[in-house]
């Protein structure tokens, strides 16, 4: 999984915030209006022209730090698959 390309999906809108982020993007029925975290809002920065997960892991580590009980692994992946169930990012799934 962690040969899996992820990539950002093109955004109506963004606002930088505080703790993360408002993104504006058009769906089926409109537009959504979502907040995210910081950390959500890095993993957009990373991916606009695409980027592994194993390289989001390691940069996400170095600027965050590790999660505490689970792998930078697992927390990359569940993070990344709750973005892509939101329309914010593609994954192109690895050999």
């Amino acid at each position: 999984m962690t040969d899996d390309v992820v990539r950002a999906t093109p955004l109506v809108d963004l606002l930088e915030v505080d703790d993360g982020a408002v993104v504006l993007i058009e769906d089926g029925d409109g537009a959504r209006v979502l907040k995210v975290s910081a950390v959500a809002r890095t993993i957009l920065s990373l991916t606009q022209g695409g980027a592994t997960l194993r390289s989001i892991g390691v940069e996400l580590s170095a600027r965050f730090g590790t999660p505490g009980e689970e792998t930078v692994e697992a927390a990359v992946s569940a993070l990344v698959e709750e973005l892509a169930r939101q329309g914010l990012v593609e994954v192109q799934r690895g050999g």
